[in-house]
């Protein structure tokens, strides 16, 4: 179901009740919530980096439900560049005072072009 789907916009949307009714179902997988609710964040931010170039950081905040605030995403923001998992970079200096994300084109060129060497085989 939820680990098949491609699209963030439903990986978002069901995600967080998939992963309440899991615990529920399977209470032994309760003490892997945290670890759970972060693969399936970082899934959208990485099916994301299809449709945006920017979001704002109220729009990540939606998308992504595990979190209860943006300093929380903030450190899952660095934690993937760290990892080199997504890479974006974060502004708040914009016109409305409101923070935005940007996913790297050049990490995104690279990540093309090795999917395009990948076909050729």
């Amino acid at each position: 179901m939820i680990e098949l789907e491609e699209s963030p916009f439903v990986i978002s949307k069901r995600g967080k009740e998939a992963l309440e009714t899991l615990c529920k179902e399977s209470p032994g997988l309760a003490k892997y919530k945290s670890f759970i609710a972060k693969t399936l964040s970082v899934r959208i931010l990485q099916k994301c980096k299809n449709f945006y170039r920017n979001m704002k950081m109220s729009k990540l905040q939606k998308m992504l439900q595990f979190y209860d605030s943006v300093t929380e995403i903030e450190k899952l923001l660095y934690e993937c560049n760290r990892e080199g998992l997504v890479h974006t970079t974060i502004n708040y200096h914009s016109n409305d005072g409101e923070g935005s994300m940007t996913f790297n084109p050049e990490a995104q060129v690279a990540e093309n072009l090795l999917t395009f060497g990948n076909q050729l085989r």
